[in-house]
Order: structure tokens, then C-alpha cells, then sequence
């Protein structure tokens, strides 16, 4: 993976971070700063030699980080929509 964070969230309560992730939208990959359950209940290649806990985007989630960047006119957006046209 490349992991070069283009994108970090930092969510807060009471003006004090509480969580935060930092994004690379090149290879699908985060970084949180807690344990997300799903990381641990979902595998890739599951029950193979190969097996590896799920890290990236469901393509769900791919899609909301387009719909999102494209919302705040993000340069990953423009570039996802010059790909697909």
C-alpha cells in the first residue's frame, strides 16, 4: 500500500478530538486512531494462508468519499470524474 494521507478527518465533543482517520484515496487505505470493529470481523481471503484483516473502503465507501469530495470540490473528485468520462 502507498498510504500517502490525502485526506483526514477529526471529529470532536466538548472541543476535544475524540476520533480521527487519515485517509489515502490512491490505495484505499485508513489509518484510525481506534480500533474500527469491522477491521477485526471481516477478512480478506478468509480462512486462506493469505488472510488479512479488511483496512480499505467497502466500494460503498468509495463511493461516498467521491460524492463527498466532489460536495467540498476536493481535486480527487474532479480526477475520479475525469476518469470515468
Amino acid at each position: 500500500m502507498c498510504f500517502i494521507p490525502h485526506l483526514g478527518f477529526g471529529f470532536y465533543k466538548d472541543n476535544k478530538i475524540v476520533f480521527k482517520v487519515n485517509v489515502c484515496l490512491d490505495c484505499n487505505y485508513l489509518i484510525p486512531s481506534i480500533k474500527i470493529p469491522a477491521t477485526s470481523f471481516y477478512k480478506i481471503n478468509k480462512g486462506t494462508e493469505f488472510e488479512y484483516p479488511a483496512q480499505g473502503f467497502s466500494e460503498y465507501g468509495k463511493e461516498r468519499i467521491i460524492e463527498i469530495s466532489k460536495e467540498l470540490e476536493l481535486d480527487y473528485g474532479k480526477i475520479i470524474l475525469e476518469k470515468k468520462e
